[in-house]
């Protein structure tokens, strides 16, 4: 009993991230699932970040692929879901690799720049946006799924998300600008387990009424969504938008909390 109501839950956590209803392999530990390609993973990233209204900067698509290869890696003994090798910049987190990525979408045409003229003080160099015409299926990201919370944690905030990166991840934590990043010493956030309570038949049914209400509950905001359209990226949006170009100057004070 304490084994399906444990299920039942991972199932609702894969509801909420994946709504697709696919939810059969969300009992399935990290370590049993496979790596999404590379083009699967940042059209999927940049969906999720276009789902919880994050713009897709060049600057925070390249730190969350930072960070979906760390999860990936805390799972899989310091292996990474994209095989890039990962270096330290002045904007944190860089890999070559996804720039070529990046460019060989563009040139495929499933991915759309747009952006990189004139910033706030007209000079060329503004923000770059991102965005993806496929939808990757979401069963497909389940392997990186823990980037879609930090995205919905940080996503909107590019400061606090470097922060995070630079204090709260393993292998930025004793790196300086230049050096390649090394993920062997990833591994899973150690967690206390939840001692389950022996559940009674009545509050079985409750719980699976519980959960069909905020399955349903779901299904009618997704379709409210979907209603919604983005606006063009004009200049009123990008003006709006924070510069991640410019060089970093001064001195900063930076406190970190826990690792999430």
């Amino acid at each position: 009993m304490k084994s399906a109501i444990a299920c039942a839950l991972v199932a609702l956590s894969a509801i909420l991230l994946f709504p697709s209803g696919r939810c059969a392999s969300a009992c399935t530990a990290p370590h049993d699932m496979k790596p999404p390609d590379v083009d699967t993973l940042i059209a999927g990233i940049i969906g999720w970040m276009r789902e919880e209204n994050v713009a897709p900067t060049r600057t925070r698509l390249m730190k969350f692929l930072y960070l979906a290869d760390l999860h990936y890696a805390r799972h899989h003994e310091g292996k990474t879901a994209t095989g890039w090798r990962w270096y330290v910049n002045a904007f944190g987190p860089m890999a070559n690799e996804a720039y070529s990525a990046f460019e060989a979408g563009v040139a495929a045409g499933w991915l759309r720049e747009s952006g990189g003229g004139p910033d706030s003080n007209g000079e060329q160099g503004g923000a770059i946006f991102y965005d993806a015409n496929v939808k990757p299926a979401n069963d497909t990201l389940l392997a990186v799924g823990k980037v879609r919370q930090w995205i919905k944690k940080y996503g909107d905030d590019t400061n606090r998300l470097l922060r995070f990166v630079y204090g709260s991840t393993e292998p930025m934590l004793d790196a300086h600008e230049g050096d390649l990043l090394d993920f062997s010493d990833a591994r899973p956030i150690d967690s206390k387990p939840i001692e389950l309570l022996k559940s009674t038949r009545n509050q079985e049914k409750k719980f699976v009424a519980a959960m069909k209400a905020l399955r349903a509950e779901y299904e009618a905001a997704r379709a409210a969504n979907a209603k919604i359209v983005d606006g063009p990226y004009d200049d009123v949006y990008r003006a709006g938008v924070p510069d991640e170009t410019s060089e970093l100057g001064g001195v900063a004070t930076l406190v970190f909390g826990k690792r999430s």
